[in-house]
């Protein structure tokens, strides 16, 4: 498996079977490998994780289907973007606990603590986590209350995903949560088995990476991401 890492969010993957690419905003996009087919995913509306440019020519006559938070249509529908119609038979609008079958995959999206959704993506051999913006958010300004009912919705989510192994999982690691940064990334290594964790969502920040594994160990799990464009290859060469 190739993972090329895009920037904040963004990551494009590429399997023996197919490529898929996750929260794309900005960066250098490839080409799906070998004729292989390409899905591209959008968690939610937020304009850090959506861009409609995903539509643009040439990049969109290589994509076998998007996959979007319904949030997405929701928020778009309204004005009959025209990505909207002109790409409505490739369009698929996801929603918690909604499977959604590919012809290589099938998806399984989590509610997110934010808005949109999280996406499990299983092939044959291989298991891929986006979380979007499903995260441990713990804001010191917001009520006790607040922040417990974010706990106790994150661990609810995460917990659909005990038994099924990743073989990538990218997770936010948010540097404007102070002292809490790491809760939602400690409690998805202790409670989800995975191969390789890309930190996500840190905002250029990429020394938070270093410090977390310093703090808190998983060395051997953690991916060092230290720039765009940087590339990953996990497992046997594809």
């Amino acid at each position: 498996m190739k993972v090329i890492y895009l920037g904040h969010s963004g990551f494009f993957v590429e399997t023996e079977k197919a490529c898929y690419l996750f929260d794309y905003i900005r960066g250098g996009v490839p080409a799906a490998g070998r004729g292989k087919p390409l899905y591209v995913f959008a968690s939610h509306s937020h304009a850090d994780h959506f861009d409609s440019r995903i539509f643009n020519a040439p990049f969109s006559e290589n994509v076998s289907a998007y996959i979007l938070s319904y949030d997405i249509g929701k928020k778009f529908r309204r004005g009959r973007a025209g990505w909207m119609s002109r790409y409505e038979d490739r369009i698929i609008f996801a929603r918690p606990g909604e499977e959604i079958p590919l012809a290589d995959a099938k998806v399984l999206p989590l509610k997110s603590t934010d808005i949109g959704v999280a996406y499990v993506v299983e092939e044959e051999n291989v298991r891929i986590y986006h979380a979007g913006d499903l995260n441990w958010w713990y804001w010191e300004e917001e009520p006790k209350s607040w922040n417990r009912n974010m706990e106790v919705s994150y661990k609810r989510e995460i917990g659909r995903l005990r038994e099924k192994e990743m073989d990538a999982a990218f997770v936010p690691l948010d540097p404007r949560l102070g002292e809490a940064y790491w809760y939602g990334m400690e409690y998805f290594l202790e409670n989800v088995p995975a191969k390789a964790v890309f930190p996500m969502h840190f905002w250029e920040d990429y020394s938070i990476i270093p410090r977390y594994v310093n703090e808190h160990g998983h060395e051997d799990q953690i991916m060092k991401i230290e720039r765009e464009g940087q590339e990953f290859l996990l497992g046997q060469p594809i």
